[in-house]
């Protein structure tokens, strides 16, 4: 038959195949759909993130200080300040943002010394976008405690793993109920070994972030080291020169091990620098199982020579050796303060003399008048010192030095030392009018004998209360002025030496009239002529 139609077998297979072509596409659309709404949903939560670094830029005393905790602003928080506007899904409708635990957020990790990391959760009408992560990180600490004593080093191993990944960690020690050591929070890489290797009792206490935020911890047991400690005595030291005084050369020193328990040693030289007031550790020889060794100390300052030993088991023994000195300085050339400037005085003085000494200080002073024979000063171990007093007659140089502790002596410096207690002589006067009347003027001639000092200038009066000194009259003999005034009068003479000793006065008469007599008008004679 040509126009035969559908039998109800094909119509069947027809409907079939039409309803599973229809489901197909629904199902197509539906994840179409789905996929474009999480797509929505995670565009809008970045958006969030964008809101919280913003909130974040102006809020900085808010993020977190070390590794691995996390700071949170809620979306609630970011809308109500205006740092984004409120949240739409992808209908249209405004996201209801929490619904008990899980409540729209953004987190903020500081992930190294330097950066941080954000990342947001966000929820909207019951989807969500992000990780809501709360499950903290597994700690493993191996082993947990000692059971007994451990009698060596004993090896303590943290480890820490998470689902979504681990940040950082921290452990704190314990020993003998004191803390010991804090590591503070570090980004984690991998499996953590401590050695204990101390006598004690101690404790560990393990923390860790994960990439979350979410903290674990965990707490050993109690290990207990008890390592029998090294033999100190068993290194000797010799040393040239040998001494603890201070020394102005270097010192060679040898140190050797004699005891076969220590399986390595070290050697530090603990110097001081008096100069700088500073200590500086320098490690002479690292920590090697060598049985000998030879140094050269020549820096200057104190040097305190330290050991520290090991035994095969890890046990230790610190022990300070002998201290040594060098100083190789001179101290600087003294400065002399002399209260008489070098000039003549007819008093006793000192002289403060002060110098500058870096490292063994002053040991004392000394001093000489001919730089080959010098005499120390008694108690005069400082760096300014207050001489005895000068009290000789003498016109010489005076040479001063100081020595320090290690024998260095300094430049010498010199002053001069002038000292006339000797009056001058008594004046011998010549007078050319021998003290007799003259009408003419005259000199005196004056003399005196002065043996130190010298004479400084001669001074004449006529009462022996009032002074008058003569210009340029550092001399002997000595010609006076003349004296031309009219006078019937003594003159006092004296003289004055460099260093102000007075002489005994000398005298004169000085007899000057050089008035002619004036005639006095007689009455006059009458004489009369006789006559016959």
């Amino acid at each position: 038959m040509k126009n035969r139609g559908f039998t109800m077998v094909e119509l069947l297979s027809v409907i079939a195949i039409l309803g599973i072509l229809v489901t197909m596409a629904v199902a197509g659309v539906r994840g179409i759909l789905n996929r474009t709404k999480e797509s929505y949903l995670d565009s809008q939560n970045k958006m969030v993130v964008l809101a919280g670094k913003s909130y974040y830029a102006d809020h900085r005393s808010r993020l977190p200080k070390v590794i691995g905790p996390i700071h949170e602003v809620t979306l609630e928080t970011l809308v109500g300040l205006k740092y984004i506007d409120p949240v739409k899904d992808a209908n249209g409708e405004d996201c209801v943002i929490a619904d008990g635990d899980k409540v729209s957020k953004v987190y903020v990790q500081k992930i190294n010394e330097e950066e941080y990391k954000y990342s947001g959760y966000l929820y909207c009408n019951g989807e969500e976008s992000g990780t809501n992560d709360t499950t903290p990180p597994t700690i493993t600490i191996s082993p947990m405690q000692t059971a007994v004593a451990a009698k060596a080093a004993l090896t303590v191993n943290i480890k820490v793993t998470d689902d979504i990944g681990v940040l950082s960690y921290r452990y704190v020690i314990t020993k003998d109920g004191k803390e010991y050591k804090d590591t503070g929070y570090k980004n984690y890489k991998k499996q953590i070994s401590i050695k204990l290797n101390e006598n004690g009792k101690y404790k560990i206490k393990a923390y860790a972030y994960d990439t979350s935020g979410n903290r674990g911890s965990k707490e050993s047991g109690e290990y207990e080291i008890k390592i029998a400690a090294a033999n100190c005595n068993g290194i000797t030291l010799t040393a040239s020169p040998n001494s603890t005084a201070w020394q102005n050369k270097n010192i060679s020193i040898t140190l050797k091990r004699t005891d076969s328990s220590i399986e390595s040693w070290t050697v530090k030289d603990s110097y001081y620098n008096n100069s700088s007031k500073k200590t500086t550790e320098n490690v002479l020889m690292k920590r090697t199982a060598k049985g000998q060794k030879s140094f050269t100390l020549s820096d200057n300052g104190e040097h305190q020579i330290q050991i520290e030993a090991y035994n095969s088991a890890g046990g230790k023994c610190s022990k300070d050796l002998t201290k040594y000195k060098i100083d190789k300085v001179k101290p600087t050339k003294p400065t002399i303060t002399n209260p008489t400037n070098g000039n003549w005085t007819n008093k006793n003085f000192s002289l403060t003399v002060t110098t500058t000494e870096a490292h063994s200080g002053v040991d004392y002073w000394e001093y000489s008048y001919d730089q080959k024979t010098w005499t120390k000063y008694a108690d005069s171990a400082k760096s300014s010192f207050t001489t005895t007093p000068f009290s000789a007659e003498r016109n010489q140089a005076v040479y001063i030095r100081v020595r320090d502790k290690a024998g260095n002596i300094s430049d010498v410096a010199s002053t001069m030392i002038r000292i006339d207690k000797t009056k001058p002589s008594k004046p011998s006067i010549t007078n050319p009018s021998k003290g007799n009347w003259t009408n003419k003027n005259f000199s005196l001639t004056v003399k005196t004998t002065e043996k130190h000092s010298g004479v400084d200038y001669w001074e004449y009066s006529y009462n022996k209360s009032s002074w008058t000194k003569y210009a340029s009259s550092s001399k002997t003999p000595f010609t006076t002025t003349a004296f031309s005034a009219e006078r019937n009068q003594a003159a006092y003479i004296r003289v004055r030496d460099k260093a102000g000793n007075i002489s005994d006065v000398a005298s004169t008469t000085i007899r000057i009239d050089k008035t002619k007599p004036k005639c006095s008008p007689s009455k006059s004679n009458t004489y009369t002529k006789g006559g016959v």
